[in-house]
């Protein structure tokens, strides 16, 4: 099966001179804050799905026919898990070979990545919802209110 490669942004040919002032802006560039704050950002959206996934995983062990094989299971989660916990702060490197695919976001819910997921349940998540029955506490008026309330307009 034949996979296209992912076309790079930067095509440009650097020569020993260009890559010692890269080497100089990348001083620079990683004392602004908004470089920090996306590496921030980047390690907390990481570990927000490490962590959905480590919940994930665990639900999937209460199962009682998995019960058997929990050990097992851990030890190959954890051998993973622990592949893909290292944080990596970007770098120039990175940013240099960054691809065409990275400037285009797109929805989840997009209808071509929708296009294999749809399912028998599907429609009925798409049915019509009931009606609003309100019962939100800031429109929630007590008891004692509510007679005093009357009270006051008689």
């Amino acid at each position: 099966m034949f996979v296209e490669r992912p076309k790079p942004v930067f095509t440009a040919k650097m020569d020993p001179k260009q890559w010692r002032i890269v080497d100089k802006i990348k001083t620079i560039f990683f004392q602004f804050p908004i470089v920090e704050e996306t590496a921030q950002s980047c390690r907390s959206r990481t570990l927000l799905l490490l962590k959905r996934l480590d919940v994930t995983v665990n639900s999937f062990l209460w199962c009682e026919r998995i019960k058997s094989r929990e050990s097992e299971i851990r030890r190959l989660f954890a051998e993973k898990r622990n592949a893909m916990s290292h944080v990596i702060a970007p770098d120039i490197a990175s940013l240099l070979a960054a691809s065409h695919d990275l400037l285009r976001v797109e929805q989840a819910s997009s209808a071509r990545l929708r296009k294999n997921t749809r399912s028998k349940v599907h429609p009925l998540a798409l049915a019509e919802r009931p009606t609003d029955r309100g019962g939100r506490t800031n429109e929630m008026i007590g008891d004692i209110a509510m007679e005093q309330a009357c009270e006051t307009k008689i």
